[in-house]
């Protein structure tokens, strides 16, 4: 979605996959993308589940807001970091 061009952060296009949200930002989808079915689809399944702490979602709008980095109480407790620094040190 983010390579064809379907993302918005505080309204201008995005098409970097790795692109760095700052708290505040505003994530949405543009007009044009808001029917493909496979966004939809991706929206209804976000709706049941449990919304982050560090994330508004407006359903409606199709958009959210990235309101601060997560802090590690935030996250799932099944995250090995070792592993990950082990990947990323290689």
């Amino acid at each position: 979605l983010v390579s064809h061009k379907a993302i918005l952060v505080n309204g201008k296009v995005v098409n970097v996959p790795s692109f760095k949200v700052a708290a505040n930002d505003v994530v949405s989808i543009r007009e044009k993308a808001k029917q493909q079915a496979r966004i939809k689809a991706a929206l209804e399944v976000a709706e049941q589940r449990e919304k982050p702490t560090w994330i508004e979602v407006d359903g409606g709008k199709m958009e959210g807001t990235f309101k601060r980095m997560p802090e590690r109480s935030d996250l799932s407790a099944d995250i090995n970091e070792q592993l990950i620094v082990e990947l990323y040190s290689k």
